[in-house]
This record gives C-alpha cells, sequence and structure tokens, in this order.
C-alpha cells in the first residue's frame, strides 16, 4: 500500500504520475510539496490578472497548471487549466473567467487532496 493510493479516489491516475517519474515517490511527494507551496493560492491570482487584463499572465499561469496537473495525473485539473489557456490565448477574457469558476472548484479538490497527503 502506497502513501498516495487516497489519491486514486480523487481523480489522480497516481500509477501513471509515478511512471513518468520512473516509479520515483520521492520526487512524486517533492512535486506535491511545492504544488501545495507555491501554487496554493493561483485561483486568486488569476483571477487578479484577469482584472488587470494581463492575458499574457494568465495564460503563462494555466500553461505551467496545465503540465503540473499532468504530471500529478489529474486530467479534470489539466483539461479545466487547458481551458483557461485556451481562451487566454485567444484574448477572450470573459471566457477566461467562466473557466475559472470550474477551475478553482477543482484546483481547491486537488489542493486539499495534496495537503490531506502531506498532513498524513
Amino acid at each position: 500500500m502506497s502513501k498516495f493510493d487516497p489519491l486514486a479516489s480523487e481523480g489522480f491516475d497516481v500509477a501513471t504520475a509515478l511512471q513518468q517519474l520512473a516509479g520515483s515517490e520521492k520526487l512524486y511527494l517533492s512535486i506535491i510539496t511545492k504544488f501545495s507551496t507555491l501554487y496554493k493560492d493561483l485561483p486568486d491570482t488569476i483571477q487578479a490578472d484577469l482584472e488587470k487584463g494581463d492575458l499574457e499572465k494568465v495564460q503563462r499561469d494555466a500553461h505551467t497548471i496545465k503540465g503540473l496537473a499532468g504530471t500529478l495525473g489529474h486530467s479534470a485539473l489539466r483539461e479545466a487549466a487547458a481551458q483557461i489557456e485556451h481562451s487566454a490565448v485567444a484574448g477572450n477574457a470573459a471566457e477566461c473567467a467562466q473557466h475559472l469558476a470550474a477551475f478553482r472548484d477543482i484546483f481547491a479538490r486537488v489542493l486539499g487532496s495534496l495537503q490531506n497527503i502531506l498532513s498524513a
């Protein structure tokens, strides 16, 4: 039994994520730790950047989280970030804002799941 088993019920494909990381649970834990620390306020950051009209930063942040979500093995978060990224690239702030609502919900669940692993 792995420390990461509870993540499977939260939508994570841990087996694939670990396979991408050459089976390194230590590296996976490091990525979880960094994600939980460095990006915990990202939905608010994206919201603020949208309000400032900085779609380039919104696109970069969404792209970063899209990649990290893929590394973590969470396809729903990856897709939600991709939708924001696509809308930002298209210059559509209103559409970004619509996608941000769904992203915020998924992000909160993902972050909570990761924080549970870190506190276990």
